[in-house]
């Protein structure tokens, strides 16, 4: 029998145990899961397990549980990772359920070579959250809000693809099905340069955590820890930039390539975007609607 003591009870109905060397989430069954048992050797999972207390004065009582156990180092970076979507999870259990976060963790952790991605990109993402979520809260939610999406950012009315460089002349690489895709979409240009006085992806992110309402964002807080996670190997030092330029231009307002053959796909190109039209963000909740 596994002995768990009790390190932080967070609510009534979850808390963070110790089981050995390993610590756990665990929270109620209040969705009645069937039981399920899964080891991945990073986090494992229980549901609709037996809890019994020995202290009829314990701060937790017998019940059926499902817990989540870290079993990595508990000084490591997803350690803390581990702790605050937890934490954050049980605030705001009612939006996914307990096998779903549970599986939302383990990508993170599992570090999908097949999706990787580079830190200027990223760094991109999050500039023009920084830049615009004070003003207009929908940015938050849109950001990589459908699993499936083919864009940064998904709004009801439009979408938003943002392309970020660090080249010193506005050419930017391009997706044309995603771009000439005959949906409602704005392309955000971001040219960044290398700067010793700029910041890194970390200091974006400790800029946007000090807003409540980021760093008590379950679903982004989820999003972001995953995103992080797809940095490259070689991506993991993070650079020092700063943003030189900004441009939001309507995809209607792009010259495009014409009579593609329907059986061609996932063609890519350089773009030039000298020239053309820019708009403020503020304006497109009124022209994109």
């Amino acid at each position: 029998m596994d002995v768990l003591y009790l390190v932080e009870k967070i609510d009534d109905i979850s808390g963070f145990f110790i089981c050995g060397k390993n610590t756990l989430y665990m929270q109620k069954n209040i969705k009645s899961e069937k039981s399920i048992k899964y080891k991945t050797g990073l986090v494992d999972l229980v549901l609709n397990a037996k809890v019994i207390s020995f202290s009829a004065d314990s701060k937790f009582s017998s019940d059926i549980y499902n817990y989540i156990e870290y079993v990595g180092d508990n000084v490591s970076s997803e350690y803390n990772v581990f702790l605050k979507l937890c934490y954050l999870y049980s605030k705001n259990c009612d939006e996914i359920g307990f096998y779903d976060f549970f599986d939302s963790l383990l990508k993170i952790f599992q570090k999908e070579s097949s999706s990787a991605r580079n830190q200027v990109g990223l760094f991109g993402e999050l500039e023009f959250i920084k830049r615009y979520h004070g003003s207009f809260k929908e940015v938050i939610d849109a950001w990589h809000n459908e699993t499936m999406s083919f864009y940064d950012f998904t709004f009801e009315e439009f979408n938003l693809e943002v392309k970020t460089t660090t080249k010193e002349f506005p050419i930017f690489r391009v997706k044309h099905n995603q771009i000439f895709d005959g949906k409602n979409t704005y392309i955000c240009f971001i040219n960044l340069k290398k700067d010793n006085s700029g910041n890194t992806i970390l200091d974006i992110i400790d800029d946007l955590n000090k807003e409540d309402c980021v760093r008590e964002n379950f679903k982004f807080q989820l999003k972001l820890e995953s995103e992080l996670s797809k940095l490259e190997k070689s991506e993991r030092n993070l650079e020092k930039y700063s943003c030189k330029n900004i441009h939001i231009v309507r995809n209607s307002s792009i010259d495009s390539i014409t009579g593609v053959p329907s059986r061609v796909s996932q063609i890519s190109y350089d773009l030039d975007i000298t020239g053309l039209r820019t708009i403020e963000f503020s304006d497109i909740f009124v022209d994109g609607k």
